[in-house]
């Protein structure tokens, strides 16, 4: 589900305004089943035909289990092999352990993709705040934001 539309983030109130737009529309859980692969393929399209033209094409896929609807998600990252998108992810393992693996063998890829694992759904908003960080600012970044964020 599409929690928010393209949205141009450009500076922090823009990113204040685009927050607020999340929190208002915000759904919470709903036994829908897990489609990563066809969330991966609809990400795909959207980026593809939206009317932004940016530097990276980057979908961000988050998950607490593996998926268990749809197309599998290796059949959809095969197909977008190539395509020059990268996929990153939030395996919310707080259920499963194995997830942030299958996350990187069947979910993720492209140029400088990564995983993030979520420990339980209250770790997520740190989750979020390090992958926006290394998305926008790069590895060193979120290194450095991460070692402030330990206890």
């Amino acid at each position: 589900l599409q929690t928010v539309g393209w949205t141009r983030v450009y500076d922090g109130a823009s990113a204040e305004r685009f927050s607020d737009l999340l929190r208002q529309n915000f759904r919470r859980f709903q036994a829908f089943g897990t489609a990563i692969g066809p969330a991966m393929e609809f990400s795909y399209k959207s980026i593809m035909s939206n009317r932004f033209e940016g530097v990276r094409k980057i979908v961000d896929i988050s998950a607490d289990e593996t998926a268990n609807t749809g197309t599998h998600p290796s059949v959809i990252k095969d197909r977008l092999s190539g395509s020059g998108i990268t996929i990153n992810g939030l395996a919310v393992a707080d259920r499963n352990r194995g997830l942030t693996e299958y996350f990187r063998r069947f979910v993720v890829m492209g140029p400088d993709h990564f995983v993030i694992t979520v420990r339980d759904k209250r770790d997520l908003s740190r989750a979020i705040k390090l992958k926006l960080l290394r998305e926008i600012g790069g590895e060193r970044m979120a290194r450095t934001e991460r070692d402030k964020l330990r206890p």
